[in-house]
């Protein structure tokens, strides 16, 4: 957890610019420099965090980061999320691909097994926004514009790749049988209102959602992924440890709350439960089923 006491933004600037000439200096990363570099960032993800949401100033942070080294996967991959949560497509993708291509074990800040895991459906869905984007703009040209001629391939020609393109767009569907199973879109359509999963997660639509027994009910990013985590423990219980994040007690218990109260909102009762004694929740065992564009 970042000492937010003993620590500012001052003191971020100082060791940025001493980092940045010792690494000129060095030519390298020495074991000083990898753990100032890994402060740096620590103090970056604090701002983002949900008690701060100083995503700004976080996004300035992770950038300078970048600077310094364009190989830190890690930074890659919460920049990435930035972006991705501000709805900036093609530039959340191009990081996340950044991520993935530098994020080896042997990286000297490698992504962690969730990040290297959640990396590859983060990038297909930002791939999918993107794609939806172009196919918006196809959608606005009309005939005559189809028909310029220009060098190279035509217009009317690379709007036909295009279209075979969409045609061949595939879904992932994760459920608690299988593991994943590659959906067309007709497949897709079916599937998100098949009524026999309990809880449905779909990350595949421009607006995040669940559906619990038929009711659809809209989701944040991390209210998203915070369900998926109880959904996917069967039942068991989910402690402060078990998240992605370094958050507090108060913090997953907000969460919790404001998690809750989106689906009491649609009169659906999802059935979190405390666990007496320990620093975590349960949802009960159900049937459920977990949606993502693959790109």
């Amino acid at each position: 957890m970042f000492d937010k006491e003993a620590w500012n933004s001052k003191d971020q600037n100082e060791l940025f610019k001493t980092l940045l000439h010792r690494i000129k200096v060095e030519k390298k990363f020495s074991d000083k420099s990898i753990q100032d570099m890994k402060k740096l960032m620590r103090y970056a993800y604090y701002l983002k965090m949900s008690n701060q949401k100083n995503y700004l100033v976080a996004e300035q942070e992770f950038e300078r980061i970048l600077k310094l080294f364009k190989g830190n996967a890690e930074a890659c991959y919460r920049y990435g999320f930035i972006l991705y949560q501000k709805r900036d497509w093609a530039k959340a993708l191009y990081y996340f691909d950044q991520a993935l291509t530098h994020g080896t074990t042997r990286a000297l800040f490698p992504l962690t097994e969730s990040q290297a895991m959640k990396a590859p459906f983060f990038k297909g869905y930002c791939a999918a926004q993107v794609l939806k984007e172009v196919k918006e703009e196809m959608e606005l040209l009309d005939e005559e514009d189809k028909k310029l001629q220009g060098e190279g391939i035509s217009i009317s020609d690379l709007i036909e790749q295009f279209r075979n393109e969409i045609k061949s767009h595939k879904y992932t569907l994760e459920t608690n049988q299988e593991e994943f199973v590659y959906l067309d879109e007709e497949v897709y359509e079916d599937s998100i209102f098949d009524t026999k999963y309990e809880l449905l997660l779909n990350y595949a639509d421009e607006g995040l959602y669940a559906k619990c027994r038929g009711t659809r009910v809209d989701l944040t990013v991390d209210q998203m992924e915070l369900l998926e985590k109880l959904i996917k423990a069967e039942g068991r219980m989910v402690s402060l440890h078990d998240l992605d994040e370094e958050i507090s007690w108060d913090t997953y218990r907000t969460r919790i709350r404001r998690l809750k109260e989106k689906f009491a909102n649609a009169d659906v009762d999802l059935a979190i439960d405390n666990v007496r004694g320990e620093q975590s929740y349960k949802l009960m065992r159900m049937y459920y089923g977990i949606i993502r564009a693959d790109a």
